[in-house]
């Protein structure tokens, strides 16, 4: 509701800033409430689209949309200050007959109404390209790698304080060697089992980067078809609580954006 009073004290305020200079304004007007909600609709669907691979609040996508009707508003707005008024137009460019606007004022407003307008379109055209671009590598990004199989063993239940281990068993199914070169622990962003624990060693050693609040572990191992690698992380059960038990996945890469996923990777820390 609040969102359509603004739109209608822009729109009002629009028009009477296009018939202070002497113009009809309800082409104005229309351009402004098809710029409003153009804008919304196009950024709607790139914060929905945001929400639903990153898995963040259905607020974020809202905020996108107010984002997209500001910016098609302010284009409404500034295209109805940059109009130049009738009244200030030099006399010597007034038509013979001295009524109505000057054919030359008119084709430059036109060429400012038009030039906004397709400024507009293209905006809006932009904001749904991303939009689909982002889709295509959503989906190419969660496809899982082909001939690779991930198997996690690990205890439900810890003590704080406890040592514990996650063991991944990753098998390479495929004709051809793989290489994994990437572990993320907390790829949700959210809910994970680092919250309740820490990871104290690896094996085989490991470079460790928690920048960015994503837990990722880097290295080079090299699988060979048919056979089974074993990586091992050593971690201490710190704070009570249940944790993972919300979208916590484990990604495993083999050098481009796709990963085998595991998901379910949650333990409930007791109290000692």
């Amino acid at each position: 509701m609040l969102e359509i009073l603004l739109l209608l004290v822009l729109t009002k305020r629009v028009g009477k800033i296009v018939e202070q200079k002497g113009r009809k304004s309800g082409w104005y007007k229309v351009l402004t409430v098809v710029l409003w909600f153009g804008g919304e609709l196009a950024c709607m669907f790139v914060g929905a689209i945001i929400v639903e691979v990153f898995e963040l609040s259905l607020w974020v996508a809202y905020l996108f949309a107010l984002g997209g009707a500001a910016a098609g508003g302010g284009i409404a707005y500034l295209i109805a200050n940059i109009l130049t008024p009738v009244n200030l137009v030099s006399p010597a460019v007034l038509s013979s007959a001295g009524t109505g606007p000057p054919k030359e004022t008119l084709s430059r407003n036109k060429k400012i109404l038009l030039g906004c307008g397709i400024f507009s379109l293209l905006l809006i055209c932009a904001c749904a390209l991303v939009g689909t671009l982002f889709i295509a590598f959503a989906e190419y990004a969660s496809r899982e790698p082909e001939n690779l199989i991930v198997e996690a063993e690990f205890p439900r239940t810890v003590q704080a304080g406890e040592r514990f281990q996650l063991v991944l068993n990753i098998r390479n199914t495929g004709d051809t060697a793989v290489t994994v070169d990437q572990i993320c622990l907390d790829e949700a962003l959210s809910d994970s089992i680092l919250d309740g624990a820490v990871v104290v060693d690896t094996e085989p050693p490991m470079e460790k980067n928690y920048s960015m609040d994503m837990k990722d572990f880097y290295l080079m191992l090299t699988i060979p078809p048919g056979e089974t690698r074993q990586l091992t992380f050593y971690l201490e059960a710190t704070s009570p609580g249940e944790y993972g038990y919300s979208n916590s996945t484990i990604a495993v890469y083999i050098g481009d954006p796709r990963a085998y996923r595991l998901w379910d990777i949650a333990i409930t820390v007791t109290p000692k």
